[in-house]
C-alpha cells in the first residue's frame, strides 16, 4: 500500500498537530483585548471609537472594540489583531451612557475619554464588568474612568478580581496625558483555566454625582516593572 504525500497533506497534518497540542498558530486569536464603552449605538450618540494605532495609556496598540452600555450583553470582542477572540463582555446592569465633549481632548483620546457607562448618583453604586473566556495566565488591566464633563469633581474605584482598590480622581478638568490615579488604574490579575475577569467600578463622590467607566485593556504577561503607590492609604500594583 502506498500513501501520497503532497505539500498541502503535510502542511494541513502540521497544522492539526500544533491544534492537538494546543500550541498558539497563526489563525489562532490572542487574548490581548481593547475595549471603548460607548453611550450609544451608532455615532453620534458617541464619542467614536479609538484607531488601531492607538494604545492609550497601555503599550498596546490595536483593534478597539466599541461596545454599547444600552445592552448588557454577552458582547463578543475581537482581539486587537481583529480576529474573533472567543472572550466576551458582560456588564451588570444598563443605567445609562456618559457623553460630553471635555475642550482639551482631541483625536483618539477623545474617542475613548469622552463617553463611556454612567454610574449613577449615590456613594457606592457601581457597575460590574464581567469578561469570559479569557485564557489562563496572568494580564495587566487598564481600565480608564475619567468623567469628560468635570472631571475634577468625579471620582471612582477600581478593583479587578480582588487584587486591590485603585482610586481614580482627576486633580482638574484638563487631558495632558494619562496618569494612574486621575485618568485610570492598572492591576495586575492571574486568571485560572475557565474562570472570569471581573472589573467593578464603584461612584466614590457623594451622593449627587455620577462617575465614568470609559473602557479598558487587557495586556496579558506579566508587568515590565512592579512598584507600590499610595492614594489615600490604598495601595496598588501597577505597570510603571
Amino acid at each position: 500500500m502506498y500513501v501520497i504525500r503532497t505539500r498541502a497533506t503535510v502542511l494541513l497534518c502540521a497544522v492539526l498537530i500544533l491544534c492537538s497540542l494546543g500550541l498558539p498558530s497563526a489563525a489562532m486569536a490572542t487574548s490581548a483585548i481593547n475595549v471603548d464603552l460607548h453611550r450609544g449605538d451608532p455615532d453620534p450618540q458617541n464619542a467614536g471609537t479609538p484607531s488601531n494605532t492607538y494604545a492609550a495609556a497601555s503599550s498596546q496598540a490595536g483593534t478597539w472594540n466599541g461596545v454599547t452600555v444600552l445592552n448588557v450583553g454577552p458582547h463578543p470582542l475581537l482581539d486587537i489583531d481583529g480576529n474573533p477572540s472567543g472572550v466576551s463582555l458582560t456588564l451588570s446592569s444598563t443605567v445609562g451612557g456618559r457623553v460630553g465633549n471635555n475642550p482639551t481632548t482631541f483625536g483618539d483620546d477623545e474617542a475613548l475619554l469622552d463617553d463611556g457607562y454612567n454610574i449613577p448618583d449615590g456613594l457606592t453604586t457601581f457597575v460590574i464588568l464581567t469578561v469570559s473566556g479569557l485564557a489562563a495566565g496572568q494580564y495587566q488591566v487598564y481600565t480608564y474612568a475619567w468623567d469628560p464633563s468635570v472631571p475634577s469633581n468625579r471620582s471612582t474605584t477600581v478593583d479587578v478580581n480582588g487584587t486591590g482598590v485603585v482610586v481614580v480622581a482627576p486633580p482638574d478638568d484638563v487631558f495632558d496625558g494619562y496618569t494612574i490615579g486621575e485618568t485610570h488604574a492598572v492591576h495586575s490579575a492571574t486568571i485560572g483555566a475557565g474562570n472570569d475577569l471581573v472589573i467593578t467600578a464603584t461612584n466614590t463622590d457623594d451622593f449627587y454625582d455620577q462617575s465614568t467607566v470609559n473602557g479598558f485593556q487587557i495586556v496579558p504577561g506579566a508587568p515590565e516593572s512592579t512598584e507600590s503607590t499610595t492614594w489615600g492609604a490604598v495601595k496598588a500594583r501597577y505597570h510603571e
